[in-house]
């Protein structure tokens, strides 16, 4: 039997590299905006924050210029960044077995909510997931736990004991943290182990496709 019921996968750096649609957004956003791109160092640094705070702490910008900046990065993502964004080797077979063997699969992402079901669409992952969710208007960005409460415990009926978290970044095992539940780093992402690690992080995985052998 199953210990979990439910796997919550981040989706940058978890499931998809997502790296080099995001650092093209980036320069793109900010020199159409007219202003000097941010390192390449600084931006990878920053993946998985909360896109319009990112790019805030990036360019050192006020609200109204970040945002403007942001729909400009958006813009840019959703025609360019989609046709860069390439799920990890293993990422697709690997949940298509999990959901083999009877696990229920979500994608809860800090990624604008369109931008995030648009990206497990074209990657081919849509049929292999019971949930999509990403940020709505500054909700539901992790580590904060609204996401499990408003959102998975309705949709599932799980306790937090019955899921654990997937993902790369210190807001993913921050939000499993946060939500009592457990978690695997993906230490392949973007998340570095001093950051990622805390006492809710179970297993930490070199590749996605060791899932398969960890929750046999």
């Amino acid at each position: 039997m199953n210990k979990y019921k439910l796997l919550i996968f981040d989706f940058d750096g978890t499931l998809a590299a997502t790296e080099p649609a995001i650092q093209f957004c980036m320069k793109a956003a900010f020199e159409e905006y007219g202003l000097t791109p941010p390192p390449e160092k600084s931006v990878r640094e920053a993946i998985g924050i909360p896109l319009n705070r990112m790019i805030a702490g990036l360019g050192g910008l006020d609200d109204e210029t970040a945002q403007t900046v942001t729909d400009i990065y958006r813009k840019y993502y959703k025609r360019e960044g989609m046709e860069m964004t390439k799920l990890f080797p293993s990422a697709l077979s690997t949940v298509e077995a999990l959901r083999g063997r009877g696990y229920k699969t979500a994608v809860v992402s800090n990624k604008n909510h369109e931008v995030v079901h648009k990206s497990v669409e074209v990657t081919g992952l849509m049929p292999f997931f019971d949930l999509v969710a990403g940020e709505k208007g500054g909700q539901f960005q992790k580590p904060h736990p609204q996401a499990f409460t408003d959102i998975i415990v309705p949709g599932f009926g799980v306790d937090a004991s019955d899921c654990l978290m997937i993902g790369d970044a210190v807001q993913d095992t921050g939000f499993a943290l946060n939500c009592g539940m457990d978690a695997a780093w993906a230490s392949y992402g973007f998340g570095n182990e001093t950051e990622c690690m805390n006492k809710n992080v179970k297993f930490v995985l070199n590749d996605i496709s060791e899932l398969t052998d960890i929750l046999g």
